[in-house]
């Protein structure tokens, strides 16, 4: 009798313990820390000191002072890898695209969490403020390179057809007609290039000039540097390489530029000169070809 009280207990008791169980002992995720797992784009903010990694998984965080750190998921139903992040400097907002072609613009806000909410213990939050239509999706999914005009008022999106267009970043939509299109430029090959290159490929790099807003740098694909007024929508000078280019950069205050290339090897150039003479070129872990050199950047040092 004794053990047959014992084996049998009511239902309505056991779906208490069991629900009593479930609140007291259930995980839930109250905060994300350390470094994400597969990052996908890294981007800094000079002003604010901030750094961003977005992951393949959609996620991104935001690093500052220490103890300091903001999670965000763009769609925890569905991730999408971040392709690309920029931080407007000095504002607290951050551009996302992803491989999916969407434009997202997060911005960090004060937050005052509740006394119940122990999700975040934290002041300040991240909030979605933009989003690109379905319809620019289209184009931007084709996305090569973007970059951030200082104004923070525009971008300029270089795709893998060769064309550059403007995406308006106040009223978050795409200009659908092209501002730099590969007719332009392959009018300017055949004039000035000898007839060289057929096709510019597509856009690896755009960069603006530090000291005159109205000059950028364009790198294409096909062996192509342009150096390109935005007033006149027209090219100031063309540069030809033997290699592909994979990115350019400014340096020297805009007085030299310079490229790597598919080979592993990279070339210093003067911007002034009208010929196509390149000041130094080398293959750092040559003199054989090796993997390409996708990112170069030159700071000079002070004596």
């Amino acid at each position: 009798m004794f053990k047959f009280k014992l084996g049998h207990k009511q239902p309505e008791e056991n779906e208490t313990r069991r629900r009593l169980q479930k609140e007291l002992f259930g995980l839930n995720k109250i905060c994300v820390r350390g470094f994400p797992s597969r990052p996908s784009s890294l981007a800094y903010d000079a002003q604010l000191k901030l750094i961003a990694i977005g992951t393949h998984a959609g996620e991104i965080r935001i690093y500052g002072q220490p103890n300091f750190q903001l999670s965000y998921s763009l769609d925890p139903n569905q991730s999408s890898s971040i392709r690309k992040l920029i931080f407007l400097d000095g504002v607290g907002r951050l551009l996302v695209l992803t491989v999916d072609g969407y434009l997202h613009l997060l911005e960090i806000n004060n937050y005052n969490p509740s006394i119940n909410d122990f999700s975040s213990n934290s002041t300040v939050r991240i909030d979605r403020t933009g989003t690109s239509s379905e319809d620019d999706s289209i184009v931007l999914k084709n996305t090569q390179t973007i970059c951030l005009l200082r104004n923070h008022s525009s971008l300029l999106i270089g795709l893998n057809d060769g064309n550059i267009h403007s995406f308006n970043i106040e009223n978050f939509s795409l200009n659908t007609d092209p501002i730099i299109s590969t007719d332009i430029i392959e009018r300017t090959i055949v004039e000035y290039c000898s007839g060289r290159i057929i096709h510019p490929g597509p856009v690896q790099s755009i960069i603006q000039h530090p000291i005159n807003e109205d000059k950028i740098l364009i790198g294409y694909k096909n062996t192509l540097i342009v150096h390109w007024d935005l007033p006149s929508n027209s090219h100031d000078r063309t540069y030809i390489y033997k290699q592909e280019v994979e990115s350019v950069c400014w340096y020297n205050k805009g007085m030299n530029f310079a490229t790597c290339h598919n080979n592993g090897s990279y070339a210093l150039w003067d911007a002034k000169q009208q010929l196509n003479i390149v000041e130094t070129e080398k293959i750092p872990y040559g003199p054989y070809p090796c993997t390409p050199m996708t990112k170069i950047c030159v700071k000079t040092l002070r004596k």
